[in-house]
């Protein structure tokens, strides 16, 4: 499900268009569509961040499911569950 950035220019949305499911970014008229994850794990479930800076996401990309945050057009990751459990980005709240 697409969801729409906090001012109403973007979305982000999960999508298989390279393979396998990545997180892109495009503004809300569909133009310029951009993978925010690039990597061949599963990443899905993006909600954007309040403030708009961040969008989480839930990714398999170290053996489990992981919560990753990126800030839209910055290929930098963090991990901020990092357990051993199969984690999942819902919501901000």
């Amino acid at each position: 499900m697409a969801k729409g950035s906090p001012d109403g220019a973007l979305v982000v949305f999960t999508t298989n268009r390279d393979g396998n499911q990545e997180i892109y970014t495009m503004r809300i008229d569909g133009a310029s569509p951009a993978n925010q994850t690039n990597n061949p794990s599963n990443d899905t479930g993006p909600p954007w961040s309040p403030n708009q800076a961040w969008v989480a996401f839930t990714s398999d990309r170290d053996g489990n499911r992981e919560v990753y945050i990126t800030k839209p057009g910055n290929l930098e990751l963090y991990n901020i569950t990092n357990t051993p459990y199969q984690d999942q980005a819902t919501d901000w709240r």
